[in-house]
C-alpha cells in the first residue's frame, strides 16, 4: 500500500496513527515540508500489509515551496487553528503578514473569516494606506516575511478578483483559497467583489464553502485596528484537534 501526496500533506501522520497500535517502527513526522527523503517500506506481517512512505511532491504553484525553514514553520499550523474574522467595508483590506491581501472592492459590509496558522499576522487597514503599512512593519507587525530583503525574494503581489453574491449572515457563501496559506470564508449578503492579491504564479481560486468551516449562530464585535473590526464568532468550524490530518491537508495546500 502506497501512500503519496502533496509535500507535509500528513502522509507520515496517517501512517502512525494506524501503526501506534502494533509494533511496528515509527516514521518521522514533522510539520516542515522535505522530511521523507526515500521511499520508506514498513512490513506489518499481521495485516497483510506493507506501508511505502514515499517522499512528498512538490507544487511550484503552493506559496510553501518559496519560503525558508522559519517562515514555513510559521505559515503551517502545529496546533489547532481558530478562525479569525474581520468585517470589511468597500475600501479595507486584511493583510496576511506580507503574504497576500484581501480586499473588499465593491458592495455592502461582508465578513471575512480567516483560516491560517495563527503564526501569521492579519491586520486590516484601509487600501490606499495597504502598501505604506507594509513597508513600515514588515518583519515586526506583519511576519512573514521576516525582513524587506525577504519580501523583495517573494515577489510582486498577482490580483486575482472574485464576485460573490451572498443570500445570508448565517452561513459562508463562498471560500477563497490561496494555496500554501489557507482560505477565507466569505459571509455576507448583496453582490460582493473581491481582489485577493498572492505572490506571482500561486494558485488562488473559489469554492463552494466547506461544509461546517463557519456557521453563525451570533457574534459580538470588538474593534480592532483601524480600517476594520475583529469579530469573535461562534463557529461550527473544522477543530483540527478532531480532524488535524485533514485540517492540515485542506488548509495548508487548498
Amino acid at each position: 500500500s502506497e501512500v503519496a501526496g502533496r509535500s507535509a500533506g500528513s502522509k507520515g501522520s496517517m501512517q502512525t496513527k494506524y501503526r501506534a497500535r502494533t509494533a511496528a517502527p515509527q516514521t518521522t513526522v514533522s510539520n516542515v515540508p522535505g522530511t521523507t527523503l526515500n521511499a520508506i517500506r514498513i512490513a506489518l506481517p499481521k495485516h497483510g500489509v506493507t506501508f511505502v512512505d514515499t517522499p512528498g511532491l512538490l507544487n511550484p504553484r503552493q506559496l510553501t515551496t518559496r519560503l525558508p525553514s522559519d517562515e514555513l514553520r510559521q505559515v503551517i499550523p502545529t496546533r489547532a487553528v481558530r478562525c479569525i474574522t474581520h468585517r470589511l467595508a468597500a475600501g479595507k483590506v486584511v493583510l496576511l503578514g506580507g503574504l497576500a491581501r484581501v480586499e473588499l472592492l465593491e458592495g455592502l459590509p461582508f465578513f471575512f473569516t480567516f483560516f491560517v496558522s495563527s503564526d501569521v499576522t492579519l491586520h486590516p487597514t484601509d487600501a490606499t494606506r495597504a502598501d505604506e503599512v507594509l513597508e513600515r512593519n514588515v518583519g515586526s507587525l506583519l511576519s512573514p516575511p521576516h525582513s524587506v530583503e525577504r519580501l523583495e525574494e517573494v515577489g510582486p503581489l498577482q490580483d486575482h478578483m472574485f464576485e460573490v453574491q451572498g443570500n445570508s449572515w448565517d452561513r459562508g457563501v463562498s471560500d477563497i483559497v490561496i494555496a500554501g496559506l489557507g482560505w477565507v470564508c466569505v459571509t455576507g449578503t448583496g453582490l460582493a467583489k473581491i481582489k485577493v492579491s498572492a505572490p506571482a504564479g500561486v494558485d488562488v481560486s473559489i469554492r463552494e464553502q466547506l461544509r461546517g468551516s463557519v456557521e453563525v449562530n451570533g457574534y459580538r464585535t470588538s474593534r480592532g485596528a483601524k480600517g476594520g473590526s475583529r469579530t469573535n464568532i461562534n463557529c461550527g468550524y473544522l477543530y483540527c484537534n478532531v480532524m488535524y490530518v485533514y485540517c492540515i491537508e485542506v488548509l495548508v495546500f487548498g
